[in-house]
């Protein structure tokens, strides 16, 4: 429950640094978020449209290649190869 809570909190302050025009502070705090809760697929949408609203093109590619990377793992991980179960 308290890693919820700092992450609401977390979350928070990355919003509200984004509006304040604090594009550092707001990526950093972001960055943290998605720490807290990589698999939060929201937030990584909200961190690469800020990005991409702000115009740090080379950030917002790397964040999409990072969470790209990130679901191959999470697929790859849930489920057995095809034929995975099959003995000739």
């Amino acid at each position: 429950q308290h890693g919820r809570s700092n992450l609401g909190v977390v979350l928070a302050a990355a919003r509200h640094l984004s509006q304040d025009g604090q594009a550092d502070a707001a990526q950093a705090a972001y960055t943290h978020a998605l720490r807290l809760a990589p698999q939060r697929a929201d937030i990584h949408a909200e961190l690469n449209r800020y990005l991409w609203e702000i115009g740090r093109r080379d950030a917002f590619l790397q964040s999409y290649a990072d969470v790209k990377d990130q679901v191959a793992g999470d697929l790859r991980r849930a489920r057995p190869p095809p034929f995975a179960h099959w003995r000739g």
